[in-house]
C-alpha cells in the first residue's frame, strides 16, 4: 500500500492532467450546445426561445423555402463552429463565416451589394433574354431577426459545471485512496 504522501501526489497529478484536458472538453460541450440550437431551431437560455420564422414570400422562392429548417441550406454555418483558441483559462468558440454575426445577433440597416452576374436558365417572358445578365452595385435595406446559436447561456454554464465536476471526480477515483 502506498504512503499517504504518495497518494496525495498521485491525486495532485491526476487533477493536473484533468485540468489540462478540460479546455478541449469544454470546447466540445460549447460546440455541441451550438449545434443543438440548429437541431432544435432555437436557443436554450433559462427557457427555450424558438427562432423567429422566415418572412413569407411568394413565388418560386417561397415554395422552395417552405418547411425548410432556418439557417441551414448548405450546412456551412453549422459546420464552421469550432474552437478558435485556447489560452490559459479562456476558450474561444466561434465561426469564420462572414454572415455568422448577422444571423446570431440580428441586423437592421443597409448593406452594399456588389455588382454580380445573374444566371437565367429559362424565362416565361419573351422580353427577358435567356443567359446571363449583369446586376449593378446597389444598396439594400435589411431587417434580419436575431437567431442565436452561439453565446453565454445558463443552460450551457450548468453543462460546463457538470463536465468539470465529472472530470475531477474521475481524477479522484483514479487516485484510489
Amino acid at each position: 500500500m502506498d504512503s499517504p504522501v504518495s497518494q496525495i501526489k498521485k491525486l495532485e497529478e491526476n487533477i493536473k492532467t484533468a485540468m489540462r484536458a478540460l479546455p478541449r472538453k469544454i470546447g466540445v460541450d460549447v460546440i455541441q450546445f451550438s449545434k443543438n440550437s440548429f437541431r432544435k431551431q432555437g436557443w436554450i437560455g433559462n427557457v427555450f426561445h424558438k427562432w423567429p420564422g422566415r418572412k413569407a414570400t411568394g413565388g418560386k422562392q417561397g415554395q422552395k423555402n417552405r418547411g425548410r429548417a432556418l439557417l441551414i441550406l448548405t450546412g456551412r454555418l453549422r459546420r464552421s463552429i469550432k474552437v478558435l483558441s485556447i489560452q490559459g483559462g479562456t476558450i474561444r468558440v466561434g465561426s469564420n463565416v462572414p454572415y455568422a454575426r448577422m444571423h446570431n445577433y440580428g441586423y437592421r440597416g443597409t448593406v452594399h451589394v456588389r455588382e454580380h452576374t445573374r444566371r437565367r436558365e429559362r424565362s416565361r417572358s419573351v422580353t427577358k433574354a435567356m443567359g446571363n445578365s449583369t446586376v449593378k452595385a446597389h444598396t439594400r435595406k435589411v431587417n434580419m431577426p436575431a437567431r442565436r446559436f452561439l453565446g453565454d447561456s445558463p443552460y450551457l454554464r450548468k453543462q460546463i459545471e457538470r463536465t468539470v465536476a465529472a472530470e475531477i471526480m474521475k481524477a479522484a477515483r483514479n487516485s484510489r485512496f
